[in-house]
């Protein structure tokens, strides 16, 4: 065993590990017959400090850049909040899909702390196109809504909601709560459709 002590109270190297060639600078962990962990900085990958099963390369399992980006080769498990103070999460492989799961309920919040008193939208966009706006009291969609069960709600007493947003009104429509009846007066353009 190795044993370093100083009592010294200015910061300062207890342990140098020091490559003045082109080699890297690493501490091999070594449990005999099995595997060894290998960490320190690879001089030939942008001087990045990295961990990894025996060499680096394709055995590596995690690196962090001078810049401070940290790349894991597999899942990271966080038992309590991942707090992220940038303003991106980014799913940059290209050849699989990317899922957002949760076992239980999943929440999708805008402006969780209300810092500025106004609501913040959430937006859905694919390939840089706005498909979906959801706001305080309203959603808006680019394309068709596909269903099989459509409720609006705040429905006013003889009136039909139309899709552009407003209401149709005419005295003579009647809503039953399960049938709506147009008067013989009313005036339909296009197509009307019912389905049950």
């Amino acid at each position: 065993a190795i044993n370093i002590l100083t009592d010294n109270t200015s910061e300062g190297a207890m342990l140098k590990i020091e490559n003045d060639g082109t080699g890297d600078a690493v501490i091999d962990y070594v449990l005999t017959g099995a595997n060894m962990w290998r960490a320190g900085i690879d001089n030939s990958d942008s001087d990045k400090f990295k961990w990894g099963i025996g060499t680096f390369g394709s055995y590596e399992k995690m690196s962090l850049s001078t810049g401070g980006n940290l790349d894991v080769a597999g899942d990271v498990n966080v038992g309590d909040d991942l707090n992220i103070t940038g303003d991106q999460l980014t799913f940059t492989n290209d050849t699989a899909s990317a899922y957002i799961r949760a076992a239980d309920a999943l929440f999708i919040e805008s402006d969780f702390d209300d810092d500025d008193g106004s609501s913040k939208p959430i937006y859905f966009r694919t390939n840089g196109t706005e498909m979906a706006r959801m706001e305080a009291t309203v959603a808006t969609f680019a394309g068709h809504v596909a269903a099989t069960e459509f409720r609006p709600t705040n429905i006013v007493t003889n009136k039909v909601v139309k899709f552009n947003g407003t209401q149709l009104d005419d005295a003579n429509i009647t809503d039953t709560g399960s049938l709506i009846t147009l008067g013989s007066n009313t005036v339909v353009s296009g197509e009307l459709e019912a389905t049950t």
